[in-house]
């Protein structure tokens, strides 16, 4: 969503880092969930949504407006 609101149109480096992301939280949360590690893996990719949501909404696009 970032790269259409800043962009106007999603990217291929884009569509690669959407394909790539879930794998990599799977295994950050997966690491995070076992007993004997922090749940800092967890609370990074939390900010990291939140962050990039507060962006979302800062930056102008006409396509996601009603």
């Amino acid at each position: 969503m970032l790269s259409t609101a800043a962009l106007g149109s999603i990217t291929a480096p884009f569509v690669l880092l959407a394909v790539v992301q879930y794998p990599i939280y799977g295994w950050i949360v997966g690491n995070a969930l076992r007993p004997e590690k922090s749940r800092l893996g967890i609370w990074l990719v939390l900010t990291m949504h939140l962050v990039s949501l507060v962006l979302f909404f800062l930056i102008p696009n006409p396509g996601f407006r009603r």
